[in-house]
């Protein structure tokens, strides 16, 4: 029966020989190290390899190791003294540019002629370092450039990816040879450290759709019964064409929306189409003194985008665009509040206030430090679930600039914002706008906008008030009455 000693190993079986891979020394400026695998007698016994300084030995059982810290990088390249990195453009546009960089650096512990270093890219042509150093230091880098266009049929590229590899290698087709010629020092073990080392960058090609519109009139005031026109204003953005066919255009509030007379198949960039709306009013003074608004939207729809079908294409024809974006949502426009008065609208009564006798001049009026006035003016009857507008005006009416200049506007329970107001931050239902410094005599004013609820009546009121720096706040309201628009009497036929 075979004994087994206390090693481990059967009796009379070798212990096996232990292998460590190294980076070998060479002072080749074309090779400058090797990689092999030694047998550890002949590193820590025979010397016959890590006897170079610039050998890098990994530790191992009581062997320390040899230029282990700053050669980690270097064998974890397989010995390839030169490690490279290309990096580009994250995305593109169709007949756009990818701009490369190609960062070469020197793993080795010794330095590398640069001549040596040769930097290739199949498709980019690579530009070298403006000034490029004699030789690439232990730890130095150098940067190659280069471009490359993304042409193509929007069929062929819109949401496809432009992926290229650069390739960095050392000496010339001399150096090559003789490189095959050479033996390992070990003469068992061949060398196997690569010839190059590579890096691809990756450059997605976007085909983003975008859409604008804008909504207007020429008009600024209408009758009860009379009727609004309309130009409904849709522009490409931008960054590339967009179909026509993809694009329905909605006016729910005009009584009519007439199409472009000629539709071409698209818009470039920066090109518009209009659209012609009416909006006729009813013949109910209960209107007179509302604001009549309405909104505009269009939306963007493609046909189905994602895989390009498998079967050829027909006479010609190519696939339709991978479009990567597009509006998900309606993109919409009001247009300005236009106040429906005169006709038959009663004249609106002056408010009772006191007639002041002559006024001094502005300027003996004036304080000698900053002053604020604040005035706010809107209709005087909105309808039942209606729009208002109001306008709300800040003014120094003293002789200095007055500072840290606020503004804010509170909607009463009857009323809820619209949106937003531009500029403003809103806290609760109060919206404020920071006016910053008003020398003295400057006016700054702001529109809000409320829906009025569904179930308001009589007058109602909301407030707005200004503020600055030092000075006591000043406050103004304006006040509606909601009422319930009347439906047009039913003619009596028979």
């Amino acid at each position: 029966m075979l004994g087994v000693s206390s090693t481990g190993l059967a009796n009379g079986e070798k212990p096996p020989k232990e292998k460590v891979t190294i980076c070998h020394a060479t002072g080749s400026d074309t090779n400058p190290y090797s990689r092999i695998s030694v047998s550890e007698k002949s590193i820590i016994k025979d010397k016959g390899h890590g006897s170079h300084e610039g050998d890098v030995i990994p530790a191992f059982g009581e062997y320390p190791g040899k230029n282990v810290e700053k050669g980690a990088a270097l064998l974890a390249n397989k010995c390839f003294p030169l490690e490279i990195k290309k990096t580009g453009d994250a995305t593109v546009l169709p007949g756009g540019t990818v701009n490369y960089s190609v960062v070469v650096t020197n793993l080795g512990l010794t330095k590398i002629p640069f001549y040596k270093i040769n930097v290739t890219d199949k498709l980019v042509p690579l530009k070298p370092p403006a000034e490029p150093p004699t030789d690439l230091m232990p730890g130095e880098s150098a940067t190659w450039t280069g471009s490359l266009a993304a042409e193509g049929s929007f069929g062929d590229i819109c949401g496809t990816s432009i992926t290229n590899k650069a390739r960095v290698s050392l000496g010339d087709k001399e150096d090559d040879a003789r490189r095959k010629r050479s033996t390992s020092e070990d003469k068992d073990e061949p060398k196997r450290q690569p010839k190059s080392r590579t890096s691809s960058w990756t450059t997605n090609v976007l085909c983003p759709l975008d859409v604008a519109i804008a909504k207007t009139s020429a008009q600024t005031g209408v009758e009860p019964g009379g009727t609004i026109t309309y130009t409904v204003r849709v522009t490409n953005p931008g960054p590339i064409p967009l179909p026509t066919s993809f694009l329905t255009v909605a006016d729910p509030g005009a009584t009519t929306l007439t199409p472009p007379a000629e539709m071409p198949k698209e818009l470039k960039q920066g090109e518009f189409l209009d659209w012609t709306a009416t909006k006729v009013l009813a013949a109910d003074n209960a209107l007179c003194n509302t604001n009549a608004e309405n909104t505009a939207s269009v939306t963007v729809m493609p046909p189905v985008n994602g895989q390009k079908p498998t079967a050829k294409r027909q006479n010609g024809g190519s696939w339709m665009p991978n479009y990567t974006s597009w509006p998900k949502d309606p993109v919409t426009a009001a247009a300005t509040p236009i106040l429906i008065s005169g006709g038959t609208c009663p004249p609106v009564t002056p408010s009772s206030t006191p007639v002041s006798p002559a006024a001094a001049p502005v300027s003996a009026l004036r304080p000698a430090g900053p002053a604020l006035s604040v005035e706010k003016t809107g209709p005087a009857r909105a309808l039942r679930g209606g729009f208002a507008s109001y306008r709300v005006t800040v003014t120094n009416t003293g002789g200095d600039t007055a500072t840290g200049v606020t503004l804010s506007d509170s909607p009463a329970r009857a009323m809820r914002w619209r949106a937003v107001p531009a500029g403003s931050t809103v806290s609760g239902t109060t919206a404020t706008w920071a006016i910053g410094d008003l020398a003295a005599g400057q006016s700054v004013s702001k529109v809000v906008r409320f829906r009025m609820s569904t179930s308001a009546s009589g007058r109602v009121c909301n407030t707005a008030v200004a503020a600055a720096t030092g000075i006591e706040s000043v406050r103004d309201r304006a006040c509606t009455t909601i009422v319930a628009a009347r439906r047009p009497a039913t003619p009596v036929t028979g």
